[in-house]
This record gives structure tokens, C-alpha cells and sequence, in this order.
């Protein structure tokens, strides 16, 4: 499977083995939902992916390490969540730094619309590639 999308769906949580196996996906929409959190491990098998689409759920935490193993990932839509903080030892309305380590391939990133009051230092070192922010 190369595309998936479970966008406009009520979805409000994933376990961390709902992408097990998807080695070959490339596009995930999980956009429009009510997704709160999602686990630190979720895309561990998802190395091809190339664009993922968050936006409009109500994501308020990342781990720092949930798009590690992304490093095709072009395009990473998280507008119009809750984020306030990404990682968790950091204070709430945070960015950390190492956030976005080894995502040298995406190009768009867009968190428009959270709640993110600080962005730290080098938060977005490794996004090499990047174009619109």
C-alpha cells in the first residue's frame, strides 16, 4: 500500500502497531480527525513515507523522536492542532531542539494554527531541504 487516507473519519487515538508493516507507504492523511496524542513509535515502519498529513486534530504532544525515522518525508502538515509542546521534557509551549533530526527531505512544514509560544534554539536544525515554514 502506498497511499493511505483516514482523513474526516472520528478517530481519537492509534495504538503504536496500527502502521506496522507499511514499509511502502508514501502518503498518510490522517487529517480531520480528533487525534490527541499519538505514540512515540506509530511511524517506526513508515521510512518511505514522503507526506504526512495531521492537520486539524487535536494533537497537543509530540515526542521529540515520532518523525525519526521519516528522513524521506517531504511535506509535514500539522496546522490547526493544540501543539504546545513537542517532546516530553520540555515545558509546555515548547519546541525542542532535535525535534525535526534527520528529516533532511521535507520541504513543507506548516503549524500554523497551535499553541507553540517558544520555539528554542535549533529546533529545526536537520530540515535541510526546507522551503516553507
Amino acid at each position: 500500500m502506498e497511499v493511505l487516507d483516514l482523513s474526516n473519519n472520528v478517530l481519537t487515538s492509534l495504538e503504536t502497531s496500527t502502521l506496522d508493516g507499511l514499509f511502502n507507504l508514501r502518503i498518510l492523511d490522517m487529517s480531520r480527525n480528533s487525534l490527541g496524542h499519538l505514540p512515540a513509535d506509530i511511524f517506526a515502519d513508515c521510512t518511505n513515507l514522503t507526506q504526512l498529513q495531521l492537520s486539524k486534530n487535536n494533537i497537543s504532544f509530540l515526542d521529540n523522536t515520532i518523525f525519526h525515522p521519516l528522513t524521506m518525508l517531504e511535506g509535514l502538515y500539522l496546522n490547526y492542532n493544540e501543539l504546545q509542546h513537542i517532546s516530553g521534557q520540555i515545558e509546555i509551549s515548547t519546541c525542542e531542539p532535535g525535534t525535526f533530526k534527520n528529516m533532511n527531505s521535507v520541504r513543507i512544514l506548516y503549524l500554523d494554527g497551535n499553541n507553540i509560544s517558544t520555539i528554542e534554539k535549533d529546533t529545526f536544525q536537520g530540515l535541510d531541504s526546507l522551503k516553507i515554514l
